[in-house]
C-alpha cells in the first residue's frame, strides 16, 4: 500500500480511488462471478454485527441532506442515528498547483486527481446556506463512527452519491468491516428497512466513472466557462454536458441564417351539403377569400398553440412506442383559417392531378381557385375508425423537465430543485417528514410490481373496472437508459395531490400534482376517439378533411391533453354532392 504524503481530513492531497488503497483492493471475478470480498460478504457482515455491539450503541447512517435525515430518522428507533454529510465533502482544488496543467489533475503523473477538504481560512468559504463547512461535516462523521456499531452510507443511489459515500469512507479511513453502503429508491419506511436488509459495498466502477466526470469538467468545462465569460458575459458556466449544448445552439444559429424562406400557399374549401345549404350563415373574411395567415400565426388563431402543443404530444407518443410518424392519423393543418359556422367543415387541397401541389406565389393560387370555381364537389372517400389514444409513460428526469416547462412554465433548475424537496420529505401534519416521491434522477419508464399493484387498486376503486386496462401498461425505456431506477412516481398513493395540498408551498403541489396524475394515467385506459377522414374531389383536385369526437375519455379523466375541441363533421356518405 502506498503511504499517504498529507492527511486528507486536513485538507491536504489524498490518493484518488484509481490507485490501490483502503476499500479499493483490486480482484479479478471468478468465473461464478462473484469476487472472493462478495463471497463472504454476509459473513463479514454478520460477524462484524456480533463483533461491533461492543464497539457502539447505535448504527449511524449517513444521508447527504438535513431534510433526508429528518425523515429517515423517523422511520428507525434508537438503535439509529442519522446525520448529514450536506454533500461532497472532498472535492478538486479550484486553482491550479505548481506542475498542474489542470486544477487538481496531474496529467502527467497519469491523471491523478487530487482531492482537499474545502476549507473557509484557505479563502474557498463554505458552500452557501450550509452552516457547517465540509471539515466540521468530517469531524462530526468522524466523531459519531467511533462510536457506533455500524457505519452506514445512505448517499443518494446514483455516481455522484457512490463517490460522495467514498470520499466520507476515504477521507476518514472508516474500517472495512464496520462501513458498509445502503441504497433506496424512495424515502419509505419500507424502502429503508429494505435497504438496511441487504446492506452493501461501495461500487467502485461508479465512484471511477464519477471521478471521470469531475476531470472531464476541468479539462473542458473550466476553460470553455472562462471563454464564454470573455466573449459572451460574466458568470457563465459550460461543463462536459452544457460544452455540447453550446456546440448545438452554435449550429442551429448558423442553420437559422443560412435558411433561405420560401413562400407557399394552400388552398382551404369551406363546404357544406347541398341541402339546409341555405341556412348556413357565413360572413366573408374583411380581407376577402385570402387569409394571408402564416404557418404558425398563433397571434390570430388562439387554437393554433393548442394544436401545436398537440402535435408535439403526437410525436412523442409516436417516439416513445416507437410508432413511425407517418403512421399516426394526421389531420389537414388549418393553422389561421377561421372557425366554420355550423354545418359547414374546412377541407384542405391535399392532392393536384394525383401529386402534392406546390403553389409559391399568390397568381398560382388564384389560377388554382378559378379552376375550382365550378368544379363539381363530391366526397369520392369516407373511412371512420376508432383511434386508441394511449397513455404516456410516467416521468424520466427528461420527460419531467420537458413538461414541467410546457404546462407549467418551470425552468429546469426550478422543477429539479422542487422534486428534491418531494423526494428528501416534506412534513405532513402528525405523520412528520414524508418523502413524495421517488429518486428524481432517473432515465427509466421501470415500475416495481408493488406499484403496479396500488396503482390498479388505485384506479379501480377511483374509476370503476372500465378505466382498468386487463394488464398492466409496459413502457420500454431508451436504448441508453441504464435501468438502475424506476420512473418518477408518488411513494404513496394515498397521499393524492389533495390530502398533501395543505402542507405543500404552491410549487411543490403543482409538480406533485403533475407526478401523481402522470403515474396514474399511465396505467389507465386508452382513450378512444372516434375519426373520419373524407375525401373530396373537385376537378383536377383532391381535398382533406378530418373530424374527431371522443367515445370514451381513458386516462385523460386524469391527465387531459391540450387537444383543440372536438371537430364534428356534418352527416357524410360516399359520392354525396357538397356545395362549395
Amino acid at each position: 500500500m502506498s503511504p499517504r504524503k498529507k492527511s486528507p481530513v486536513t485538507g491536504q492531497d489524498t490518493k484518488p480511488p484509481s490507485k490501490r488503497g483502503r476499500g479499493t483492493k483490486k480482484t479479478s471475478p471468478p468465473s461464478d462471478g462473484l469476487t472472493p470480498a462478495r463471497k463472504s460478504f454476509a459473513k463479514r457482515t454478520s460477524a462484524s454485527a456480533s463483533s461491533s455491539r461492543r464497539a457502539g450503541s447505535y448504527d449511524l447512517v449517513i444521508v447527504e441532506s438535513p431534510a433526508k435525515a429528518k425523515t429517515i430518522n423517523k422511520y428507525l428507533g434508537q438503535d439509529f442515528r442519522v446525520i448529514a454529510s450536506y454533500g461532497h465533502v472532498r472535492d478538486l482544488p479550484r486553482r491550479k498547483r505548481r506542475g498542474e496543467e489542470i486544477a487538481g489533475v496531474k496529467i502527467a503523473e497519469g491523471w491523478v486527481p487530487q482531492y482537499v477538504v474545502e476549507d473557509p481560512e484557505t479563502g474557498d468559504g463554505k458552500p452557501r446556506g450550509q452552516r457547517k463547512t465540509p471539515r466540521q461535516v468530517l469531524q462530526e462523521i468522524g466523531e459519531e463512527a467511533q462510536k457506533a456499531r455500524r457505519i452506514l452510507l445512505a448517499t443518494d443511489p446514483d455516481r455522484e452519491g457512490e463517490a460522495i459515500a467514498w470520499h466520507i469512507k476515504d477521507a476518514l479511513k472508516l474500517d472495512d468491516d464496520r462501513t458498509f453502503r445502503i441504497r433506496f429508491n424512495e424515502i419509505t419506511k419500507s424502502a429503508v428497512q429494505q435497504a438496511l436488509a441487504n446492506v452493501d459495498q461501495i461500487n467502485m466502477d461508479l465512484v471511477r466513472a464519477q471521478e471521470a466526470r469531475r476531470v472531464l469538467d476541468r479539462v473542458v468545462g473550466y476553460p470553455l466557462s472562462n471563454l464564454l465569460g470573455k466573449k459572451v458575459t460574466r458568470g457563465l458556466s459550460a461543463g462536459r454536458v452544457q460544452s455540447v449544448a453550446v456546440r448545438l445552439i452554435v449550429e442551429r444559429e448558423r442553420e437559422i441564417e443560412a435558411f433561405r424562406s420560401e413562400e407557399f400557399w394552400k388552398l382551404t374549401a369551406l363546404l357544406t351539403l347541398r341541402e339546409g345549404a341555405d341556412e348556413v350563415a357565413y360572413t366573408r373574411h374583411p380581407s376577402g377569400s385570402k387569409i394571408y395567415s402564416t404557418k404558425k400565426r398563433a397571434d390570430d388563431d388562439p387554437e393554433a398553440e393548442a394544436r401545436e402543443e398537440r402535435a408535439e404530444i403526437e410525436s412523442e407518443k409516436a417516439a416513445e412506442e416507437g410508432i413511425p410518424s407517418a403512421e399516426m392519423d394526421q389531420a389537414p393543418d388549418l393553422t389561421g383559417v377561421p372557425q366554420p359556422p355550423p354545418g359547414a367543415f374546412d377541407a384542405v387541397l391535399w392532392k393536384w392531378d394525383g401529386a402534392e401541389p406546390r403553389i409559391t406565389n399568390e397568381q398560382q393560387a388564384d389560377e388554382y381557385a378559378a379552376q375550382l370555381k365550378d368544379a363539381d364537389w363530391v366526397v369520392s372517400r369516407l373511412e371512420r375508425k376508432q383511434r386508441l389514444d394511449r397513455p404516456s409513460p410516467p416521468y424520466t428526469t427528461s420527460t419531467l423537465q420537458m413538461d414541467a416547462n410546457r404546462r407549467l412554465r418551470f425552468s429546469a433548475d426550478r422543477t429539479m430543485k422542487t422534486a428534491q424537496r418531494l423526494y428528501e420529505g416534506v412534513d405532513i401534519g402528525n405523520e412528520g417528514s414524508v418523502g413524495l416521491i421517488t429518486y428524481m434522477r432517473t432515465d427509466s419508464t421501470r415500475i416495481s410490481d408493488d406499484a403496479l399493484r396500488a396503482v390498479r387498486g388505485y384506479i379501480e376503486n377511483q374509476f370503476g373496472r372500465e378505466y382498468l386496462p386487463a394488464s398492466p401498461h409496459v413502457y420500454r425505456s431508451g436504448k441508453a437508459s441504464q435501468g438502475a431506477h424506476e420512473a418518477i412516481r408518488p411513494t404513496d398513493l394515498t397521499n393524492t395531490p389533495e390530502r398533501v395540498r395543505p402542507y405543500l408551498k404552491p410549487d411543490e403541489y403543482r409538480l406533485y400534482e403533475l407526478i401523481f396524475n402522470r403515474f396514474v394515467a399511465s396505467q389507465m385506459a386508452p382513450a378512444v376517439d372516434e375519426v373520419t377522414n373524407v375525401e373530396v374531389t373537385a376537378g383536377r383536385g383532391i381535398f382533406k378533411a378530418q373530424g374527431r369526437i371522443q367515445r370514451f375519455d381513458g386516462y385523460r379523466r386524469v391527465f387531459p391533453t391540450s387537444r383543440p375541441d372536438e371537430t364534428e363533421l356534418p352527416p357524410l356518405h360516399d359520392q354525396q354532392a357538397l356545395r362549395l
